[in-house]
């Protein structure tokens, strides 16, 4: 991943005649260890363009897998069918949930629990509660 990132940063850098960092944060791998998570996850990382305002709805953004799996666009890179969220019968529920915006607090708890190692289910210290991202979808 570092060198893809350095090579891709030195042909936009070449391109653009900037010196600027293009990528923020290291990246971080995580095992999720729970469907409730995962599915907050999907939200999580298909909300990032809404979050930068780069776009309105997820579907929207046209680097986005999902852009390519609603048939926007032809994907260049060949892709699982997503048995998750869009199931074989796809109605709009999954794409109404994407774009519902997420509580400011699940952001920031899905942020933490990504730099993790693992993400599974534990109990908050000082209340003794599930985290509420193992009981909904942020």
């Amino acid at each position: 991943m570092n060198y893809l990132l350095k090579e891709v940063s030195k042909e936009l850098n070449q391109k653009s005649h900037k010196i600027n960092q293009n990528f923020g944060d290291r990246h971080y791998k995580t095992l999720v260890a729970s469907s409730h998570y995962a599915l907050n996850v999907y939200k999580y990382v298909y909300q990032n363009p809404l979050r930068s305002e780069l776009a309105q709805y997820c579907e929207e953004w046209p680097w986005s897998t999902l852009h390519g799996i609603l048939g926007f666009k032809k994907l260049i890179i060949p892709i699982e069918p997503d048995q998750i969220l869009f199931n074989p019968h796809f109605d709009d529920t999954a794409l109404r949930w994407l774009n519902q915006k997420a509580k400011s607090d699940h952001i920031d708890e899905m942020k933490r629990y990504l730099k993790k190692g693992i993400m599974r289910p534990t109990t908050n210290r000082k209340t003794t509660r599930i985290s509420e991202l193992e009981h909904q979808r942020i």
